[in-house]
């Protein structure tokens, strides 16, 4: 490569003219080594350029003057220049100048030496989940503060998502991106690349929205390999858009999880497309322990080893798929296989009811006794006892853990709906009477001070945190309503049938009878502390319970004196606490032990504290 050859933009040099402060300032001149071919677009030519002055090395898009002839493409690139030069964020390929010569117009651009996530996925054919969880967080950081100025990009895609030395993303190319006066303003150019593209955007009247359908479609592309709408004519990639007409492949590696994270996204509505912090909230990022800042540089040519994505998610198979999951569509095929025994039991019972109505008596019983074994093995199994031990009255059924920004949300059994945030601060939710009480803690007094006010009542001190209590609780609501509509779908018309008239006959006063002995007990019971470990999650309620959640999903709650413990097969047995450590029960005392030792370290990490003070 020569340097300093000739002034011509078409050679190794360029040369930049700097305008002079003042008149009596001479014009200098910096000048810049083409370095290597980094690609081409409708823009022009991209490569790199290293400034000879201090030997800094950028990506520079070079757009010639003669593709600059209309008024329209000379304001669509200083629009360009206009909002990538007002952002700045480490998920934003940053701006560093613009400049022009004779015959191009320059702009300056961080140099990503690892190019595209579109090159990875050339090379690589698809990515595991550990990994597009961890591209997913940095781009959904990047398009949140897009948000927050009002930028919308309209041209999300693989070849748009850059990858530094270190595989940092930085989302680029914002030669279609807009500046909106209000998130809610409406747009109707029809722009960008034709997979990618939301539904309002090919009726030529879309909103910020549909970035958020764009990343529905970059999760899909990532974990499958391929474009969800996909077709040989345009027309057809189109109408499969319109319709939201897309299946996943038979071979592809995608969990439910992931796959329910991409139906909620991919929908017709824009109204009903989650936000980038519903999407964050997601099950998607909960499969594990942590999800990695950054992905191994190796991952350009070839996957994570095992081994490392262990070290997130301890549950997955050699080839990198959730154990968890493997176990739920075996008991799908299961739950499919009995279904279809049963129906050819019943057409059996048809023809044997009209020859011998005896048999068919002693057929029905043994089909009770099936059902009710069946039902009995998700219920608690209680130590066969005199006296039954009862479980415990509250606990933890599903929480969010967003405490890098805000903190964790929780559901509990008798559905009431928490926040512990960051500041220590808590919230919860009593949907039976509409009331949320504010929990904090005065550094005078050791008595947590608690405030209970309707939900519009709140004071303006706590909207913010009544915000984001309400996108928690938008979170639980849309998962209690999924898990309805699952259990619908699978249950037959017979059986819903068969509800109805129950229903009917048994109108269930006793169920109303103790739901409002539970409300008149006044009593409240939230998150007071919790914590997490290499190993488990831990919540301390305001009842003194103690719930640890293991990462094999395995459970242990500890209540007054009874130990509940959850298996792998999510079968539960109480114990009293002296009958628990006595019992044979290898897995529970481990695991008991385990808590104990988190315990015994508290309180002597606590007491050395109280003895230096």
């Amino acid at each position: 490569m020569k340097k300093g050859a000739t002034t011509d933009s078409s050679d190794q040099e360029i040369i930049e003219k700097i305008k002079p402060l003042n008149s009596e300032e001479q014009g200098r001149i910096r000048k810049y080594t083409k370095g290597r071919f980094l690609g081409r677009g409708g823009f022009g030519e991209c490569y790199e350029l290293v400034c000879q002055d201090n030997n800094k090395v950028f990506a520079a898009k070079a757009i010639k003057k003669e593709n600059l002839q209309q008024q329209k493409q000379k304001m669509k690139l200083l629009r360009e220049i206009k909002i990538h030069k007002s952002l700045h964020h480490e998920q934003i390929v940053a701006f560093e100048h613009n400049f022009e010569d004779d015959k191009n117009q320059y702009i300056l651009l961080e140099l990503c030496e690892n190019q595209t996530l579109n090159e990875v996925l050339k090379r690589r054919k698809t990515l595991t989940e550990l990994e597009v969880q961890c591209y997913l967080i940095q781009l959904l950081k990047g398009l949140i503060y897009l948000r927050s100025h009002k930028i919308l990009h309209r041209d999300l895609k693989l070849d748009n998502l850059f990858l530094t030395d270190k595989l940092q993303l930085k989302i680029g190319d914002f030669g279609l991106a807009t500046k909106l006066d209000y998130l809610e303003e409406k747009r109707r150019t029809v722009c960008g690349t034709t997979n990618y593209l939301a539904p309002e955007v090919l009726k030529a009247e879309y909103y910020y929205e549909v970035d958020v359908w764009a990343v529905g479609v970059i999760i899909y592309q990532l974990i499958t390999g391929k474009l969800p709408f996909n077709a040989k004519e345009k027309k057809i990639v189109e109408q499969n858009i319109m319709e939201v007409k897309y299946t996943f492949p038979d071979n592809a590696k995608i969990s439910s999880t992931a796959k329910n994270l991409i139906k909620r996204i991919l929908v017709k509505d824009r109204t009903k497309r989650p936000s980038y912090e519903e999407i964050l909230m997601d099950d998607f990022f909960n499969q594990g322990s942590a999800i990695p800042k950054l992905i191994p540089v190796a991952s350009l040519v070839t996957p994570p080893n095992l081994n490392y994505i262990k070290r997130y998610i301890p549950n997955v198979d050699k080839n990198g798929v959730s154990l968890l999951e493997i176990k739920e569509k075996e008991e799908e095929e299961k739950n499919e296989k009995e279904n279809k025994k049963e129906s050819g039991e019943n057409k059996e019972q048809k023809e044997s009811d009209k020859k011998d109505n005896n048999s068919s008596t002693k057929e029905k019983s043994e089909e009770t006794t099936k059902e009710e074994t069946i039902t009995n093995e998700n219920k608690i199994i209680e130590k066969p006892e005199k006296d039954l031990i009862k479980g415990p009255d509250v606990f933890v059924l599903k929480w969010v853990d967003y405490s890098s920004k805000y903190g964790i949300g929780y559901l509990l059994n008798n559905k009431c709906i928490g926040v512990y945030f960051n500041d220590c601060t808590k919230l919860i939710y009593n949907p039976k009477t509409e009331k949320i009480s504010f929990i904090e803690r005065k550094v005078t007094t050791e008595k947590d001070m608690l405030y209970t006010f309707g939900l519009k009542e709140a004071p303006k001190e706590l909207q913010k945190k009544i915000i984001i209590f309400q996108q928690f609780k938008k979170y639980f609501d849309e998962d209690k309503e999924k898990k309805e509509k699952e259990k619908e779908s699978k249950s037959s018309p017979n059986k819903a049938k068969k509800k109805k008239s129950s229903e009917d006959k048994n109108p269930k006063p006793k169920e109303e009878e103790k739901e409002k002995k539970e409300e008149t007990k006044g009593e409240i019971v939230f998150l007071r502390k919790w914590m997490k470990t290499s190993h488990a999650i831990i919540f301390r309620l305001s009842n003194k319970t103690i719930q640890v959640t293991f990462k094999d999903q395995t459970e242990i709650i500890l209540f007054n004196d009874i130990v509940c413990y959850k298996d792998k097969n999510k079968n539960v047995r109480i114990y009293k606490i002296d009958e628990a450590f006595n019992s044979c029960n290898f897995e529970m005392n481990k695991r008991i032990k385990y808590v104990q030792n988190i315990f015994t370290k508290i309180i002597n990490v606590n007491s050395q504290k109280n003895n230096n003070n």
